[in-house]
């Protein structure tokens, strides 16, 4: 008996450790009409869900077409000299018939013909 009430007290010390878990289950009773007012409630969070959703997927779309229509209007408004450079290779011999054919206009602008 002594050894019983020792067992029992063991066990009853293991069980209320402070790193021991307890696990209850119990069983949840509903009508059917709960049931599908819970399902209605749930269809309707999820419909408001997906149009929130298409509405930010819109809205982001728009934004972007904006930004492109902004860049493209930015850059016609400015114009810069990178817009009119044109770069070419010149040979040794077409730059001394250059310099040669227009030395007037070279003279006139101190060497620079920019």
């Amino acid at each position: 008996m002594k050894h019983q009430a020792d067992a029992l007290e063991m066990k009853f010390n293991e069980c209320f450790d402070i790193k021991n878990d307890f696990f209850f289950q119990y069983e949840c009773l509903q009508t059917e009409e709960e049931a599908a007012r819970k399902w209605n409630i749930l269809s309707y969070v999820s419909c408001f869900i997906c149009f929130v959703a298409l509405a930010i997927t819109a809205t982001m779309r728009d934004q972007e077409i904006n930004m492109e229509k902004f860049a493209l209007q930015f850059d016609l408004l400015t114009v810069t000299a990178g817009d009119f450079t044109v770069e070419m290779s010149v040979s040794d011999d077409q730059y001394k018939k250059f310099v040669e054919e227009h030395t007037d206009l070279i003279e006139r602008h101190d060497g620079s013909i920019a």
